[in-house]
């Protein structure tokens, strides 16, 4: 996988807008996750639509173990692409953190734009970052860095 040197605006404002939508979502159900883990679920159409597989971003995962035809395959991907992010955002003076706490002030299409260069996700396939930045801007860093796998896999 290769990061796009030309960011299409249009997808990042796309992807930006279903972070809003996820957030408002979250919001509205008190945090359940629920509604995170099923936009994975249409996401993953999306990302196949552009010629991608959601478990190309899944490094050290056994791929079997995520079909995309299971039941719970949002949870199930949520859960193990949270590591991924948390691996490269919660460390200890973690640039990505200070990045996208400045980011953050100039809204979400910015998070979306960092976290796609920090995590190497093609600007064709952002839309696979809106559950993960819904998460970030609508529970807060702290508690995404805070959240057990597990936890988040059984919320």
């Amino acid at each position: 996988m290769t990061m796009d040197c030309n960011i299409d605006t249009s997808a990042i404002q796309k992807a930006a807008a279903r972070t809003g939508q996820l957030i408002g979502e979250l919001y509205a159900g008190g945090g359940d996750l629920r509604v995170v883990y099923e936009s994975y679920e249409s996401i993953g159409n999306e990302v196949a639509q552009a010629g991608y597989d959601l478990t190309e971003f899944l490094p050290d995962v056994d791929k079997s173990d995520l079909n995309f035809s299971l039941p719970d395959f949002g949870r199930r991907f949520f859960a193990e692409y949270a590591k991924v992010v948390k691996a490269r955002l919660c460390a200890s003076g973690s640039e990505l953190r200070s990045s996208i706490d400045k980011a953050l002030s100039s809204g979400v299409g910015a998070l979306i734009a960092v976290l796609a260069a920090a995590l190497a996700v093609p600007t064709a396939v952002v839309i696979l970052l809106a559950p993960i930045a819904a998460v970030l801007v609508g529970l807060g860093i702290e508690a995404f860095c805070e959240m057990s796998v597990d936890e988040s896999a059984s919320h």
